[in-house]
């Protein structure tokens, strides 16, 4: 899933923007979009709290909807990074460019699994 957000930023930079970087509009005027907005996100919640997530510290387990955050954080400031000119400001080479991506992914999956995930 979080390849796939990825991807989509990536491929749709001015839907993205005009999805994330625009103020919301009214939510009772735009039921629809905010029902479509809830159910994004309860996809996401509902895919991590079927999966054998790792306690969140010292054996208590963070509700979904947490690690759901945690993720669409993650990957939203990810997005957002990879679309400005943040990487190469910090002079990182293009294989460092390359390996961005897949760093994230890999360190969510060791933070929320206890492994790399792919």
């Amino acid at each position: 899933m979080g390849e796939h957000y990825l991807e989509y930023a990536r491929l749709n930079p001015l839907k993205y923007r005009l999805m994330f970087n625009t103020p919301l509009p009214e939510p009772k005027l735009h039921p629809e979009m905010m029902n479509n907005a809830k159910r994004a996100f309860a996809l996401l919640t509902g895919r991590l709290a079927s999966a054998p997530v790792q306690p969140a510290a010292q054996g208590d387990a963070a509700p979904a909807r947490l690690d759901a955050m945690f993720v669409w954080s993650t990957l939203h400031g990810l997005a957002s990074i990879m679309q400005s000119d943040a990487l190469h400001t910090l002079d990182m080479e293009d294989e460092e460019h390359k390996c961005v991506a897949p760093n994230a992914m890999a360190r969510m999956g060791l933070a929320l699994f206890g492994k790399e995930s792919g």
